[in-house]
């Protein structure tokens, strides 16, 4: 019975250290197979980015002429595609760099009041059909990355109007507290099912 035992126990152990192992070689192809997606998406934005500056710069040429009112609305749909890929671009060079975890903050003393109306601004104008309200004080004096708290902002609005187009309004409001600033939007969207 004890042998038995023992063999039983020496099993467990054999089990439990090939299942340790086949958990580590794969949690370490998983850690790979995330480096190579970031390394890919900064890769390929890099490359996009030429070929976009090229578009921009031709586009403002173009701007500059004295060209026909159809001509004109066709040079400033191009300048419009181009700032929306451009925008899609820095985006995927972010992922990358967050996934690296090579994202580097440029703190400084800052007032985001002004930053998040004019994003509140901005995404009224972007999805007219969609009543944004807000609650933000007069001032919100921070320590922040006012790119980053930007693009934060423009994402989190961006995705509630999309997804709330005549659901309700979308409300932003922000507290100040001890523990920092607190932006939150709310939308009246149809969310998630869980799964």
């Amino acid at each position: 019975l004890a042998r038995g035992l023992v063999e039983t126990l020496a099993e467990s152990v054999s089990r439990e250290r090939e299942w340790a192992r086949t958990l580590a070689d794969r949690t370490r192809q998983a850690e790979e197979l995330a480096r190579a997606k970031a390394d890919f998406l900064g890769n390929v934005s890099h490359e996009l980015r030429t070929p976009l500056t090229i578009i921009k710069g031709v586009a403002a040429l173009l701007r500059r002429q004295q060209l026909s009112g159809d001509h004109t609305d066709l040079v400033v749909a191009v300048e419009r595609a181009a700032d929306k890929l451009t925008s899609m671009v820095d985006d995927l060079l972010l992922l990358a760099d967050m996934e690296r975890g090579s994202v580097a903050l440029d703190t400084e003393p800052c007032d985001l009041a002004d930053l998040l109306r004019e994003e509140v601004r901005a995404a009224a104008v972007r999805y007219p059909t969609v009543p944004v309200e807000e609650a933000i004080p007069v001032t919100v004096p921070t320590e922040a990355d006012p790119a980053r708290v930007r693009d934060v902002v423009r994402h989190v609005l961006d995705n509630a109007c999309r997804y709330s187009e005549g659901a309700g309004s979308i409300s932003l409001k922000v507290r100040v507290g001890d523990e920092g600033v607190t932006v939150a939007v709310t939308d009246a969207g149809r969310g998630l099912g869980r799964a």
